[in-house]
C-alpha cells in the first residue's frame, strides 16, 4: 500500500485531485446558479438583471466539462503509470520466488492483484479528496445564506460521507475478507485444469478437478454478491438521506421567511452537495476489499534475505549409522568419512531402495563419489 501512497507526490495525481475538486465545485455552482436564474426569471425582471447569472451558468457548465476531462486524463494516467511500475516489480519478485509460488497464484498476483492498484487511486483516494472539498464548499455556502440550513447539511453529509462508509467498511471486512485468496485459488484451479489436463485425463481426475474449481467459483460468487448487496443497500440509504435533507432544508428556509429564490438555491445546493459524497460508501468497501490484495503484493515485494555464508569445509565422519522404516532396514552399520572437497553417494541397482535412503540421508553426488550399496534390496 505504501507503493501506492507514494504516488501522492506525483504532479499528475495532484492535478487530478485539483481538477476533480474544481469539477464538482463547478457542478454545485452550476446547480445553485441555475436555481437562482430560474427562480428569478419567474418574476420577469429585465433581461439585464439576469445577464450575470446567464454567463455564470455557461461558465460553470464549460468549466465543469473541462475540469472533468482533465481529472479523468490525469487520474488514469497516474493510475496506469503506477500499475506499470508495480507490475515490473511484482514480475521481478515472482521470478525470485518462482520456486515458492504456484503458477496460478503467481499469475493472480501479477495480473488481478496489480490491476486492483488503479482502483485504490481512482475509486478510493480521488473520490475521498473531491468529496471533502465539495462538502466544505457547499456547507459554507448554505451557512452564509442560512446558518441553520448549513448545520443541517453538515449533519447529513457527515452521516452519508462518514457513518455509512464506516458501516460499509465493517460489513465488507466481515463478508469479503476471503475474496482475494479465493481469486488466487480459482486461478490455481483454472491453470491446473489447463496445464495439467493430460495428466488429469490419464488418471481420471478431470471431473474431480472441475468440481473443485466450481466450488471455489461458487464461493467467490457468493462473497462478491453479498458485498454488492451491501453496497447497494448503503447507496440506497444515502439517496434517501439526500432527499430527506433537501426537503428539511427547504422547510427550514420557508419557515425562516426566505424568499422563493433563496429557497430554490438552498434546496438545490443541498441536493447537489451529496452527489460526490454518495460514492464514498462504495469506496470504503472497495478499500477494505483491496487491503488484503495490497498485503499480498507487499509480501511478494519484501526483499529476499541473503543466503547464509557457507560454513568452512570440515571433515565429516559417520560411524555405525542405522536407518529403518518400521521393520524395514534401509541402512545398517554404515560408516564413512567425507574429506573437504569430496562427497559420498549411496548407489545401487534399480529397486535396491535408494529412494528411501535419499529421503532420510541426503548425500549429493559429486566428482569423486565413494560407492556404497544398500542392503535392503527388494524391500
Amino acid at each position: 500500500m505504501m507503493v501506492l501512497l507514494r504516488t501522492l507526490a506525483r504532479p499528475r495525481l495532484l492535478i487530478a485531485v485539483v481538477a476533480g475538486m474544481l469539477a464538482e465545485v463547478g457542478a454545485v455552482g452550476l446547480t445553485a446558479t441555475a436555481a437562482w436564474l430560474l427562480a428569478r426569471a419567474a418574476d420577469q425582471p429585465p433581461i439585464a438583471a439576469l445577464g450575470v447569472a446567464i454567463v455564470g451558468v455557461r461558465a460553470f457548465a464549460l468549466l465543469r466539462g473541462v475540469f472533468r476531462y482533465a481529472e479523468r486524463l490525469a487520474g488514469h494516467d497516474v493510475a496506469l503509470r503506477t500499475v506499470a511500475g508495480l507490475r515490473s516489480r511484482v514480475y521481478a519478485a515472482v521470478v525470485r520466488h518462482r520456486d515458492d509460488e504456484r503458477d496460478g497464484d503467481a499469475l493472480s498476483r501479477l495480473v488481478s492483484d496489480v490491476d486492483s492498484a488503479q482502483d485504490v487511486l481512482l475509486r478510493c483516494l480521488l473520490p475521498s479528496a473531491v468529496a471533502a472539498s465539495v462538502s466544505v464548499a457547499a456547507i459554507t455556502t448554505c451557512a452564509i445564506l442560512l446558518p441553520t440550513a448549513g448545520f443541517l447539511l453538515a449533519a447529513g453529509l457527515v452521516v452519508v460521507g462518514m457513518v455509512l462508509p464506516a458501516i460499509g467498511a465493517v460489513a465488507a471486512k466481515r463478508m469479503s475478507a476471503g475474496i482475494a485468496p479465493l481469486h488466487a485459488e480459482l486461478a490455481v484451479r483454472s491453470l491446473d485444469l489447463v496445464d495439467g489436463r493430460w495428466d488429469l485425463a490419464a488418471f481420471g481426475g478431470t471431473a474431480a478437478a472441475e468440481q473443485r474449481a466450481e466450488r471455489v467459483a461458487a464461493r467467490l460468487g457468493r462473497s462478491e454478491r453479498m458485498a454488492a448487496y451491501t453496497g447497494a443497500v448503503l447507496t440506497g440509504i444515502g439517496i434517501l438521506l439526500q432527499g430527506l435533507i433537501c426537503v428539511l432544508v427547504t422547510l427550514l428556509a420557508v419557515r425562516a421567511g426566505a424568499d422563493g429564490v433563496l429557497v430554490a438555491v438552498l434546496a438545490l445546493t443541498a441536493l447537489a452537495a451529496f452527489e460526490p459524497v454518495l460514492p464514498l460508501a462504495d469506496a470504503a468497501q472497495r478499500w477494505v476489499e483491496l487491503w488484503p490484495v495490497a498485503r499480498r503484493v507487499a509480501e511478494l515485494l519484501k526483499p529476499v534475505a541473503s543466503p547464509p555464508r557457507p560454513l568452512p569445509a570440515e571433515r565429516i565422519e559417520l560411524t555405525g549409522v542405522r536407518v529403518t522404516f518400521g521393520a524395514v532396514v534401509a541402512l545398517n552399520d554404515v560408516s564413512f568419512r567425507v574429506e573437504p572437497g569430496r562427497a559420498v553417494a549411496i548407489v545401487g541397482a534399480s529397486g535396491a531402495g535408494k529412494a528411501r535412503c535419499w529421503r532420510c540421508w541426503p548425500v549429493s553426488y559429486a566428482r569423486r563419489p565413494v560407492p556404497y550399496s544398500c542392503r535392503h534390496r527388494g524391500s
